[in-house]
């Protein structure tokens, strides 16, 4: 874990713009977003964009908007409920919930961490600028090739399957999970993602410090100690 200290987290500024584009194609191919998507959203919301680097290349980047409540929605795609990536539109400034837009590695660089850093940096807004809590849509990567072997299973069963250690069977929920969120319900035609087989997963952490005082202390004492774990795990 040598490079984990040489990473840098800071807000994306429009001059990021480019290095953010090479990373998405890097990450997601035709379906990263493109400068127009990056530029909108950073204008959109400037806190809501994070980049981690490693000598000067971005190697991560976390977007996300505020929102009001959307538990008892039956059913969104991801288009709808980000204004397609732009957030122009989608971002509530008074919003009392926290929506993850897209977070994104360079996949050189997926064993160093850096997803959870960055989702750290997004918890930190979150106990700061006191919202409830943040919502994230999930992909479930290993659920296509688990259908094909047990093709019985529904997908509302599927995505509380755990491992014997109690994590999630799907790599992509655990990753949430390392941060303290949990599946709500799935979501038909979230987004095209065969792997997925076009669902995504509604995942949620409530802001345990909502309405308390001194949250910028909380905040940046729960974030420099995950980061000290981190580093050594």
């Amino acid at each position: 874990m040598a490079l984990f200290g040489k990473i840098i987290i800071s807000k994306a500024r429009l001059k990021n713009i480019g290095g953010i584009v090479i990373l998405e194609k890097k990450a997601w191919g035709q379906e990263g977003a493109d400068r127009k998507k990056i530029a909108a959203r950073i204008q959109a919301f400037p806190e809501g964009n994070i980049i981690a680097t490693y000598k000067k290349e971005v190697v991560g980047y976390v977007s996300f908007e505020y929102v009001d409540e959307i538990k008892k929605n039956n059913s969104f795609s991801w288009s709808n409920i980000t204004d397609n990536g732009m957030a122009t539109k989608s971002h509530k400034k008074n919003g009392d919930f926290i929506y993850g837009i897209n977070l994104s590695i360079l996949p050189s660089k997926r064993f160093l961490n850096i997803g959870s850093l960055l989702m750290l940096e997004g918890l930190k807004n979150m106990i700061i600028n006191n919202k409830k809590g943040a919502y994230i849509g999930s992909r479930i990567p290993d659920y296509n090739e688990y259908k094909k072997k047990n093709p019985k299973i529904r997908v509302d069963q599927y995505i509380k399957l755990k491992r014997k250690d109690g994590k999630f069977y799907d790599r992509g929920l655990r990753l949430y999970q390392s941060q303290g969120l949990q599946p709500i319900k799935a979501l038909a035609n979230y987004f095209p993602d065969l792997d997925s087989r076009n669902y995504g997963v509604l995942v949620f952490k409530k802001n345990i410090f909502y309405n308390w005082p001194f949250r910028t202390l909380i905040a940046n004492f729960i974030v420099n100690l995950e980061k000290i774990y981190l580093k050594f795990h």
